[in-house]
């Protein structure tokens, strides 16, 4: 099988809550950075419209495949925001405009326990404003032997760069 860098779904008309079961695997780069990440686009087609005119997305998703402390996302279920795209421009806004926005529902709650001010909080950049009436659910099961989800791990595989906390990262991982 040949690599992609898209993969299309497809729900039909007047479904009200979709559910997809499919299994999407994806080859992991190791110089992954901070905002590599996987979005999901929701497109429209319409009946109506000629076959030739290009799907309009109305909303999209996104997680980042990395976690701030430098391991990779945790294994699970993630419950993703979903931002309404409000562009009629052909090409969507780069990534690094809904990148400053929080992704999961887990993330937003961490900027609203940290905010000072609820008022500025960012819940939207460029043409993207978050739904909150909807989410999207996706789940994860990471498989490498290169990439990690435990920090302590991570912390002694790259022991010279930080060689006085070494002795603490073994302590936690014998727990």
């Amino acid at each position: 099988s040949s690599l992609t860098k898209d993969y299309r779904s497809v729900i039909y008309y007047h479904e009200s809550k979709p559910k997809w079961a499919e299994t999407i695997k994806i080859a992991l780069p190791l110089s992954c950075n901070k905002d590599c990440h996987l979005k999901f686009l929701f497109l429209h087609r319409s009946s109506t419209e000629g076959k030739d005119k290009p799907d309009k997305p109305f909303v999209l998703s996104y997680i980042r495949l990395n976690r701030t402390d430098g391991t990779t996302l945790l294994n699970g279920s993630h419950s993703l925001l979903v931002y309404k795209c409000e562009t009629k421009r052909e090409n969507q806004e780069k990534a690094s405009v809904y990148l400053t926005l929080p992704s999961t529902i887990e993330d937003l709650e961490s900027r609203v326990d940290s905010a000072t001010n609820i008022n500025q909080l960012q819940l939207s950049a460029g043409t993207y404003s978050v739904n909150m009436k909807d989410s999207f659910t996706i789940s994860t099961l990471v498989c490498s032997t290169k990439l990690t989800q435990n920090a302590d791990l991570k912390a002694l595989l790259n022991w010279r760069q930080n060689p006085k906390g070494l002795k603490m990262h073994l302590k936690n991982l014998m727990k």
